[in-house]
Protein backbone atom coordinates (compact mmCIF):
# COMPACT_ATOMS: atom_id res chain seq x y z
CA UNK A 1 0.00 0.00 0.00
CA UNK A 2 1.13 3.25 -1.05
CA UNK A 3 1.39 6.10 1.42
CA UNK A 4 -0.53 9.07 0.59
CA UNK A 5 1.57 11.99 -0.95
CA UNK A 6 1.72 15.05 1.28
CA UNK A 7 1.61 18.28 -0.60
CA UNK A 8 5.15 20.11 -0.04
CA UNK A 9 4.36 23.76 0.69
CA UNK A 10 6.56 26.82 0.29
CA UNK A 11 5.94 30.91 0.69
CA UNK A 12 7.74 32.95 -1.70
CA UNK A 13 8.25 36.56 -1.46
CA UNK A 14 7.94 38.49 -4.40
CA UNK A 15 8.57 42.21 -5.31
CA UNK A 16 6.58 43.96 -7.73
CA UNK A 17 9.17 46.59 -10.31
CA UNK A 18 5.96 48.93 -11.53
CA UNK A 19 4.76 49.88 -8.04
CA UNK A 20 6.69 48.02 -5.41
CA UNK A 21 4.38 45.93 -3.84
CA UNK A 22 5.49 43.28 -1.61
CA UNK A 23 3.80 40.46 -1.17
CA UNK A 24 3.51 36.57 0.30
CA UNK A 25 2.89 33.68 -2.34
CA UNK A 26 2.58 29.85 -1.53
CA UNK A 27 3.75 27.52 -3.68
CA UNK A 28 2.33 23.80 -3.45
CA UNK A 29 4.02 20.65 -5.48
CA UNK A 30 6.30 24.02 -7.01
CA UNK A 31 2.78 25.61 -8.42
CA UNK A 32 1.65 28.71 -7.53
CA UNK A 33 -1.80 28.56 -5.58
CA UNK A 34 -4.07 30.68 -7.65
CA UNK A 35 -4.58 34.69 -6.19
CA UNK A 36 -6.30 37.05 -7.93
CA UNK A 37 -3.51 40.24 -8.41
CA UNK A 38 -0.70 37.55 -9.47
CA UNK A 39 -0.25 35.37 -12.10
CA UNK A 40 2.27 32.79 -13.10
CA UNK A 41 3.09 32.09 -16.42
CA UNK A 42 6.57 30.93 -18.20
CA UNK A 43 8.92 30.62 -14.92
CA UNK A 44 7.81 33.99 -13.58
CA UNK A 45 5.61 35.86 -11.49
CA UNK A 46 3.29 38.51 -13.03
CA UNK A 47 1.22 41.60 -11.06
CA UNK A 48 -1.57 42.84 -11.83
CA UNK A 49 -0.56 46.38 -11.53
CA UNK A 50 -0.01 46.96 -15.38
CA UNK A 51 4.22 46.41 -15.68
CA UNK A 52 4.68 43.98 -18.31
CA UNK A 53 8.34 43.18 -16.31
CA UNK A 54 8.06 39.92 -13.91
CA UNK A 55 7.85 40.30 -10.05
CA UNK A 56 11.34 39.39 -8.12
CA UNK A 57 11.50 36.77 -5.83
CA UNK A 58 13.45 37.89 -2.85
CA UNK A 59 13.05 33.96 -1.57
CA UNK A 60 13.89 30.65 -3.48
CA UNK A 61 11.85 27.93 -4.66
CA UNK A 62 13.37 24.86 -3.88
CA UNK A 63 12.54 22.42 -6.44
CA UNK A 64 11.28 18.75 -5.37
CA UNK A 65 12.27 15.58 -6.10
CA UNK A 66 9.30 12.82 -5.83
Amino acid sequence: MKSPLIPKEQEVVVSCPGCNTLETLLFVNGKMVPTRKFKHRLGNIFHSCGTERPCKMLTSIKRFNY
